[in-house]
This record gives C-alpha cells, structure tokens and sequence, in this order.
C-alpha cells in the first residue's frame, strides 16, 4: 500500500513539473506568419508525413520520432540507420538522415541531418530582365538529442539541440534552437502520454540585420493501443501556446436575435472550430510486426489550405510500413488540397543486424 502510494506521488510531480514548464514557456507564443524558419515544422519522414507532422507519442524504436521527440529514443533506437526523401512541389524536396546509438545504459541518443532545397532560380533586375546567372536558396538542420529515463522507469525525459542554417542567395542565416520533452509510459507499453515544448530559441545572424521569432510550439501527445486488436488511436495537441489560431474576422454574424438573446451559434462554432485545429488525430493498424496501415485527419490544414469548390482529401494523410527482412520500407500520402499533395519516402535499418558492433 506504501508502494502504491509512492507510485502515485512521483507520478503527481512528474505531471507538477511538465506542467510549470509548459506555463513558464507560453510566455513566449507567436502565430503563424510571424516567424522565421518555418521548416522546422516540416515533417521529415514518413511516419510523421503519415500523421500530418504530427506523431509525438509512438514509442515503437523508430529513430526519426526519435529526433523529433526526444523522449522516444530508447533500447529500441539503438544502431537504427535511417534515409527519408520528401518529394515537394515544383522540383523542391527535402530529406533527412538519422542515426541512432548509445551513451550509456540509460542514455539513448541520436543524431540527424535535415535538408530543404528549394529549386535552381533565374536572376533578373527590376524590370524583369533576365542576367543569365541562378542562384539556389536551402536550409539545413543538425540535430543531437538524447533521453533517459527516470528511477521508477514509468517516465522518461528527453532534449535535443538544433543548428540551422539557411542560405538564400546571398543571404544566409544561423540559428540555435532546443527541444525538451517528458513521457508517461504505462507498464503494459500500450499507453504513452507525452509533453513537449519545441523550437525554444533564437537566430545567431540573422537575414539582413532583420528580427524574426522561431515557430515555438508546445505540444501535448497520447498514443493507445487496443487491447486484443490492432489498433494505435493517436492524438496531437499542437499549438497550446497560442489559443486562438482562426484568422480575424471569420464567423462574423448579423444576427440580431442571436445578439439579444445573449446566444450566438457562429460564436459557438468559431469556438469549436479553434479547438478541433489544435488536434491531430492518427489511427495505426498494425496487422502484424512486418506491416502496419496508417491513416491521419488535421482539420486545421483542411479549414485552412482546401478550396472551397472541391475539399477532397483536403487534411488527410496515410502512409504504410513494410518490413522485408532487415530493412524498413515506408511510405506517405500527403493530401493538402487538389494542387498540392507530398509523397514521403524512408528507408530503415538496424545496422546491429548486419554485424556485430
């Protein structure tokens, strides 16, 4: 009973100081459009691209979750080797590499590259004169994170730091930023809830002596597998630091009854609205070790990025993993609207498999 008791103390303070770090963090929140380095928000891989970028609480050792949420690396991750390509719009890609490995016995770690380019542009003057010169515009991420977890072995804490650079022409930037983030992590492994703030920092040169915030993101995540079927239900608060995230100005109503009687239904859809654009919601189906199916909705995307004529698939995202002996193949359908659509591609291995290290 003392044990019990115990237990439920060190979950309680785990829970206190995840919590004052989230709150001492939202003092900092931006919207969208006024920061820099917007990439960072970018999926990197399939698995993420699967869940709309979104997958913080999927503790299965994939190493690129991994980096994108630090607390996830583990026993698991060690020696995993992974290659993305993420095929964008007009000839723009992006990628990434990750790599995994141990420090000590409790301290997991991994370090990762991530590329954006953007494409091969003409130069011309300000009458529209072509000078028969390009120039290329990048950015570039370097990542090394790491975890451990915590004596009662229920919770695990995790950091990254990140080095940005972005060259555009002539210009070039460089920046710092950090991760940090806790997870819960029941007993029977089906249940993990996680904590997250994201892009905590600040640009070293900045673009033209110019000011610009980073894309600070404090992030809330669960991951439930069913009992006796193969199901992962998974779900993504994002964007807690900032609460309203509708542009001005929509939901406006002339409707003079709803005014007088103090009850406004387009006020309480706006409400409504804001709240289901912080969520994410995934389904895995994991159909054995060797094949899972997943599928994903963001309504944000879909209010925000869908014409109005034809919304389609507008906000969903699925993907598929495949694993043929010691390598994982994976793949990922992103649909944003009817003119702009990713494919993701990763390929994972353990290199332990291979050979003794």
């Amino acid at each position: 009973m003392f044990y019990t008791r115990y237990k439920k103390m060190q979950l309680l303070k785990h829970l206190f100081f995840i919590i004052l770090l989230l709150r001492i963090t939202s003092t900092t929140a931006q919207v969208g459009g006024k920061y820099t380095y917007t990439f960072l928000n970018a999926p990197t891989n399939y698995r993420t691209a699967a869940h709309n970028g979104y997958a913080t609480a999927i503790n299965d050792g994939d190493v690129s979750i991994g980096l994108y949420n630090p607390c996830m690396l583990g026993i698991g991750t060690k020696l995993k080797f992974s290659q993305s390509f993420i095929n964008q719009y007009s000839g723009t890609y992006s990628g990434q590499t990750a790599f995994g490995f141990n420090i000590k016995n409790k301290v997991n770690a991994a370090a990762g590259i991530q590329y954006n380019k953007y494409g091969t542009f003409d130069y011309a003057n300000a009458g529209g004169e072509l000078a028969n010169q390009k120039f290329y515009a990048s950015d570039y991420l370097f990542t090394l994170a790491a975890s451990t977890t915590l004596h009662d072995s229920l919770f695990k804490i995790g950091a990254n730091i990140k080095t940005i650079y972005s060259v555009y022409e002539a210009y070039n930037s460089l920046g710092l930023c950090a991760d940090i983030s806790g997870a819960f992590i029941h007993p029977n492994q089906r249940f993990v809830a996680t904590a997250m703030v994201r892009n905590m920092g600040g640009i070293i040169n900045k673009f033209n002596n110019q000011t610009e915030r980073l894309p600070l993101d404090m992030q809330l995540g669960m991951a439930q597998r069913i009992k006796h079927a193969p199901f992962r239900i998974v779900l993504t608060a994002y964007n807690l630091n900032q609460y309203y995230i509708i542009a001005n100005g929509t939901y406006k109503t002339n409707d003079t009854s709803a005014i007088k009687t103090g009850f406004n239904k387009r006020y309480l859809v706006k409400q409504t609205d804001n709240v289901a654009r912080h969520l994410n919601v995934g389904v895995e189906v994991l159909l054995s070790k060797n094949f899972h199916i997943i599928l994903s909705y963001n309504h944000k995307q879909r209010r925000e990025l869908a014409y109005s004529f034809k919304t389609a698939l507008s906000g969903f995202a699925m993907g598929v993993g495949l694993n043929v002996k010691k390598i994982n193949f994976g793949i990922a359908y992103t649909n944003y609207n009817i003119a702009a659509q990713n494919w993701s591609f990763t390929i994972t291995t353990n290199l332990g498999s291979w050979h003794k290290i």
